[in-house]
């Protein structure tokens, strides 16, 4: 098939939406043939285009032809991943590549119209991204050769493997806002590869080492496990050893840089002599602004994690385990906060330019001080006296957080608004359960006030004006809870 039949043939699919077109094209293209025989990018663009399009083209009007083009799909899916992955072949050509961003496609718009697929008990109706996901969590012979793949590949060559687990984490995450217990499998399958992605930290191409932290990222928040913990914090611990000795002031405050674009990132480490026969050494890493958020959200899920095993009376052997780790951690820690100046200042460049990471830091924060109110008189466990000094020293709070975000978006009432409007982040969820912290200790709310804000009365103004919002109507939901609880915060802060 030549580069025009190509181009004709998406052409044509895009305008038809035919599904009998594409279920001939998907049964009588000479894929492999086309992608390994041709160094014209364009023409393997062009070509995996069209393989893409072939497994999202979804018409609604021609079922039956559609419903065709599915099991072909299906069929087609599978005999694929099985032979990328047969036993003792673990091929890797230069179509793998192309294949896993096939792989990719499917798998995101999978999730996207994953709420249209209600009934998922008939196979015959699965999305081909069903199949595929089925597929790689249940077959032995995928993951070994995932396995093997991160063993042995390197640099970018890992990019297109950690995007597709990265795909399989997050139809996890929508698997269980279903209630579908399929995500319990797919998170066990993915924790079995969770100390090859940690080594990934390290890599020196930066593209690797922000993905491969996003994902442990993904992986911790939502599947907190033992032994999860277990193995990321030893990993972490090395993370932050190797930032302490070679990140330097200079390079933090660079990185942290609000004129910096989101492609400026640094190289630390020690670096090897041009004649040195490892050109890359181990403790050499990339480090961008997005790693250091991912790295200081695993932080947080960590410590919560290890609250969490404490406030457990059964866990005492569990925390012993940990116990090491944890202290290493915790004096690292210690000395990178002592080196970094104005820790809240880098904590808003790290995440003040996204609502869902800065309002997730802010509960991750709300999180473990909860636990350390509940904890009072419960726990006197080593590893909770820890997290406590950390915290207390490090001064990171909820009321300081959120009154310094407030600060430097210029206490503007209408931002909360939005946020308590939109359904994209948990803010809702925050501010309520941040209005019952004040109540708990004003006091403290108000120390910080004076510590942080120039006048009280700025912040009051900022809620009151919120609440005005809130009284005027038209939320898409019942506000009468969160109006009675911010006028009772206000009324006992006066």
């Amino acid at each position: 098939m030549t580069d025009n039949n190509i181009n004709e043939s998406l052409d044509t699919l895009i305008q038809s939406q035919s599904p009998h077109l594409a279920l001939h094209l998907l049964q009588e293209v000479p894929w492999d043939r086309l992608f390994h025989q041709t160094d014209d990018p364009f023409q393997v663009y062009t070509t995996a285009r069209l393989l893409q399009y072939i497994m999202i083209l979804n018409n609604t009007t021609e079922k039956s032809a559609q419903y065709e083009l599915n099991q072909g799909r299906r069929v087609w899916i599978t005999q694929l991943i099985e032979k990328m992955t047969m036993e003792h072949h673990h091929q890797w050509t230069c179509a793998t590549p192309i294949y896993l961003e096939l792989c990719h496609t499917i798998l995101k718009d999978y999730r996207k119209h994953s709420n249209d697929m209600s009934d998922r008990n008939e196979d015959e109706d699965h999305h081909v991204g069903w199949t595929l996901l089925s597929t790689c969590i249940r077959d032995r012979n995928v993951c070994a050769w995932i396995q093997n793949a991160l063993n042995t590949k390197s640099g970018m060559d890992c990019v297109p493997l950690i995007v597709l687990m990265t795909d399989i984490a997050k139809t996890c995450k929508s698997w269980m806002e279903q209630d579908n217990n399929a995500s319990q499998e797919g998170w066990l399958w993915m924790s079995r590869h969770l100390s090859q992605i940690c080594t990934l930290w390290l890599d020196p191409h930066i593209t690797v080492a922000r993905r491969s932290l996003a994902l442990v990222g993904i992986l911790l928040r939502y599947y907190k496990r033992f032994e999860m913990i277990q193995t990321v914090l030893p990993f972490f611990v090395s993370y932050t050893k190797t930032l302490y000795q070679h990140l330097t002031r200079q390079q933090l405050y660079s990185l942290c840089d609000p004129d910096r674009t989101e492609f400026f990132y640094s190289t630390v480490g020690d670096h090897p002599k041009e004649d040195d026969d490892d050109m890359v050494d181990k403790n050499c890493l990339a480090v961008d602004r997005e790693c250091l958020k991912q790295a200081t959200q695993i932080f947080f899920i960590i410590l919560a994690a290890l609250m969490d095993i404490s406030l457990a009376q059964e866990n005492k052997d569990k925390n012993k385990i940990l116990n090491n780790s944890l202290h290493e951690l915790i004096n690292i820690t210690t000395m990178l906060y002592q080196e970094a100046g104005d820790i809240l200042e880098i904590l808003f460049e790290l995440h003040g330019n996204n609502d869902e990471d800065a309002i997730n830091l802010q509960l991750d924060i709300l999180n473990m001080y909860e636990k350390l109110d509940y904890s009072l008189g419960e726990s006197n466990s080593e590893n909770m006296i820890m997290i406590k000094h950390l915290l207390n020293t490090t001064g990171i709070g909820p009321n300081c957080l959120f009154l310094f975000f407030c600060r430097r978006t210029g206490m503007d009432h209408s931002l909360l608004v939005d946020l308590l409007l939109s359904n994209e982040t948990e803010f809702l969820l925050f501010f309520v359960r941040y209005l019952k912290y004040i109540e708990r200790d004003p006091q403290d709310f108000v120390q910080v006030c004076h510590t942080l804000v120039e006048d009280q009365e700025e912040v009051m103004d900022m809620f009151r004006g919120v609440l005005t919002v809130l009284q005027s109507g038209g939320f898409p939901y019942n506000p009468n809870y969160l109006i009675k609880r911010l006028a009772h915060v206000i009324k006992i802060l006066k």
